[in-house]
């Protein structure tokens, strides 16, 4: 299936309006990890991908947080994690700072880049925080999107950023 939306990735390099491609799935299902992978494919052929993917922190099998990675660098920082301080989120906190250095990463991918991807868009930036005004920049931008999303927040998001085309793929 990385095939199919490579190669739909490709094809929608020459379009004027590119689509948003969503990445779905529940939590655990793969979203991130089959991200990295399409990041990969493009840097082989040659693109350039930008924006973020966040993987977990896992220790002793559990999940105690994510990074957040700039895909053009590779330089990365805690993104959430279960101790305060920081912006509570469910039962993790995103720590000072990191939030606008994710933002700048994106803002700074939307120039030069092939690709974006945007790892995830869900709870936060449904009420207007979090990554959403780099989100609708992103949007608004003439850049292929990738945008991570959790099954549950799908619809909303769609409904919330007015997209009406997009590309789908269901992991898990």
């Amino acid at each position: 299936m990385a095939d199919h939306i490579f190669r739909l990735l490709l094809a929608n390099l020459d379009r004027r309006v590119k689509p948003p491609l969503f990445v779905t799935g529940e939590v655990g299902a793969g979203k991130t990890e089959f991200c990295r992978g399409i990041v990969a494919r493009t840097k082989e052929a040659g693109l350039n991908p930008g924006g973020i993917v966040s993987p977990r922190i896992v220790q002793d099998g559990e999940t105690i947080g994510y990074r957040v990675v700039d895909v053009r660098t590779g330089e990365q920082k805690t993104f959430a994690r279960l101790t305060p301080p920081g912006i509570s989120v469910g039962k993790y906190y995103i720590p000072p700072g990191v939030l606008e250095w994710t933002k700048e990463v994106i803002s700074d991918s939307l120039d030069g880049t092939d690709v974006v991807f945007l790892d995830e868009v869900g709870r936060l930036e449904l009420r207007g925080k979090g990554l959403d005004s780099a989100v609708r920049s992103a949007l608004e931008s003439r850049t292929q999107l990738v945008l991570l999303v959790r099954s549950e927040f799908l619809s909303a998001v769609k409904d919330d950023y007015g997209i009406e085309e997009f590309h789908l793929h269901r992991v898990g």
